[in-house]
């Protein structure tokens, strides 16, 4: 198995994304959502991974379905090389966000290069790269154990179904591509988030 290969991965990950957001509650519409009733069954969620722990979890070479430090300290400098095209010793942003394309499936991941290139030099040196990693699985290892399981890289997101795009009142967009906002059709701009 190669080390990036994240498409089996991936398409686990997506269809129990998808599965998630589609299993919300059905069946009639409560009249109480456009009172601006609070309530917590009026909410929708969903379980999703992000992109950048679709990396963490390509790590687990053993397969032991969690990734601890060791594996991520192997994993860093085979992955830098592979992301380091043009073997400079650093990371373009076009190299990263090429990477990032192939990967992850964002060109701007919410972990960019800019959380990675700490010296501001728009490039990301090779030290730079693995402490960025370091700082990623930190943040996903939740019990500091050292190890991220399948359940830490899980994020929650909690979307309220009144304002999630159809029935809001004062005109606007109802969603579509870019979320829509204020009657702008497909929000306004910015970069995709991952």
């Amino acid at each position: 198995m190669t080390f990036l290969n994240l498409s089996k991965i991936s398409i686990v990950l997506l269809s129990a994304t998808v599965l998630a957001a589609c299993g919300g509650p059905g069946g009639k519409r409560d009249d109480r959502r456009s009172q601006g009733n609070s309530d917590p069954s009026l909410q929708h969620g969903a379980i999703v991974v992000k992109p950048t722990g679709l990396l963490l979890a390509d790590m687990d070479t053993n397969r032991d379905l969690e990734t601890d430090r060791d594996e991520l300290t192997q994993a860093t400098s085979i992955l830098f090389a592979q992301i380091d095209r043009d073997n400079g010793g650093i990371v373009s942003g076009v190299e990263f966000a090429d990477w990032a394309q192939t990967a992850l499936g964002a060109r701007y991941p919410v972990q960019g290069l800019a959380s990675f290139d700490t010296d501001n030099s728009l490039a990301i040196e090779a030290d730079e790269f693995s402490n960025g990693l370091n700082m990623l699985f930190a943040s996903f290892d939740k019990d500091n154990n050292g190890r991220v399981t399948r359940d830490e890289l899980f994020t929650q997101l909690n979307i309220d179904a009144r304002t999630s795009g159809r029935g809001r009142q004062g005109g606007g967009s109802g969603g579509g591509p870019g979320g829509g906002q204020g009657g702008k059709p497909g929000g306004g701009g910015g970069r995709p988030a991952a």
